[in-house]
């Protein structure tokens, strides 16, 4: 459906952007918003008996909220035209993420436990390249270790 509401979009004559999120994750401000795929790593990791199964052979490139809002509000501020990729510019598999989520939490790794995604469900590869958003902001996108640690320094205040 986001493809097809793409080319619908692409073919109006209007100067667009297309912006395109690789798994965005962070805090939520209210709790109508929708639970990232860190919140709820952190939601079982919480949990007495919190074993998280997590998916090995699906790939993102995951990029905390704030960052991907502000390279938003840039292309749309600047008003340029074409599709952008936002994201970071790490590969990381689920089972990647959820562990990197344990260990910067303080969470013990051992209860991510990985397997393989059969059910066809998800794409295997939902990675995105930056390279042309980067040349076009003229910056670079961080790191996701980048984005967790600050997610981790928000925590205090939710």
């Amino acid at each position: 459906m986001k493809r097809s509401a793409e080319v619908i979009v692409q073919a109006s004559g209007l100067n667009q952007a297309v912006i395109r999120l690789s798994l965005t994750f962070g805090w939520r401000q209210h709790r109508k918003q929708f639970n990232n795929y860190a919140l709820r790593v952190l939601d079982r990791l919480h949990q007495a008996d919190g074993i998280l199964l997590a998916a090995t052979n699906l790939f993102n490139t995951p990029i905390e909220i704030t960052s991907a809002a502000s390279a938003i509000s840039q292309i749309t501020l600047r008003r340029d035209v074409g599709i952008f990729h936002v994201a970071s510019r790490d590969r990381l598999s689920r089972h990647e993420f959820a562990r990197s989520v344990a260990e910067v939490f303080g969470f013990p790794v051992s209860r991510i436990l990985p397997f393989e995604d059969t059910s066809g469900l998800r794409q295997p590869n939902s990675c995105l390249s930056v390279e042309r958003t980067e040349s076009v902001l003229s910056a670079r996108f961080e790191k996701f270790r980048k984005g967790l640690a600050r997610m981790k320094r928000k925590e205090a205040g939710f």
